[in-house]
């Protein structure tokens, strides 16, 4: 039978079992939340790198972004419109040997389509991004483009995914930094030294 008496003074009753598990659990969680931090703070680092270096200056026009972007890589970066699937991916990037094919939803709002767009260009191109093997069929949204002009396909559906959640983190970082800048971006500078001053002297908004 245990003792009922009162642990002395700097005595620990030792640890079940079940505690030690909880305990493991608990620090499980807490490295975990660490490593999004940091993985979030890193992308956040990259995605403005990227931005200074396209020289896209707000606002922020998701076309401008996408043609900067098609000049760096040699690569046109075409975008279209589609009506694609309600139950199927709202964006699908096709990789094909001469072009980078972004289709996006069709019937929805320009909002809701800069975010899809970021998603594919900002998010997948950009990353160099690899399909899963059991991707979604996208012969159905794109008739009359055949497997073999296709080197690649990412589609937008399944945010479980790393390669997705990065993409849709992308878009949603860009946006959102899109929207502190609006209506209050800095007067632009011709000269890029001069930019760069102004980077790094000047309050931090968005990418700027």
């Amino acid at each position: 039978m245990p003792s009922l008496e009162p642990k002395g003074e700097g005595e620990r009753a030792p640890t079940t079992g079940s505690g030690r598990g909880s305990l493991r659990h608990l620090a499980r969680r807490l490295l975990d939340a660490r490593r999004e931090r940091t993985a979030g703070r890193d992308l956040e680092r990259r995605l403005r790198q990227e931005l200074q270096d396209l020289d896209i200056q707000p606002p922020l026009s998701v076309t401008e972004l996408c043609q900067a972007l098609s000049k760096k890589r040699g690569r046109p970066i075409i975008l279209q419109a589609h009506p694609l699937p309600v139950s199927g991916p709202s964006g699908l990037w096709l990789e094909t040997d001469k072009a980078d094919l972004v289709l996006y939803q069709k019937d929805t709002s320009p909002l809701h389509q800069d975010h899809i767009i970021l998603h594919e260009v900002m998010g997948h191109i950009r990353g160099d991004h690899r399909p899963t093997p059991d991707g979604p069929e996208w012969e159905v949204a794109v008739p009359g483009l055949g497997p073999d002009a296709v080197r690649r396909v990412m589609a937008r559906c399944d945010y479980d995914d790393g390669q997705e959640c990065e993409a849709e983190n992308a878009a949603t970082i860009i946006m959102a930094w899109s929207w502190m800048t609006a209506g209050d971006a800095p007067q632009r500078q011709s000269d890029p030294a001069l930019r760069r001053v102004h980077r790094a002297i000047g309050d931090k908004r968005g990418w700027l």
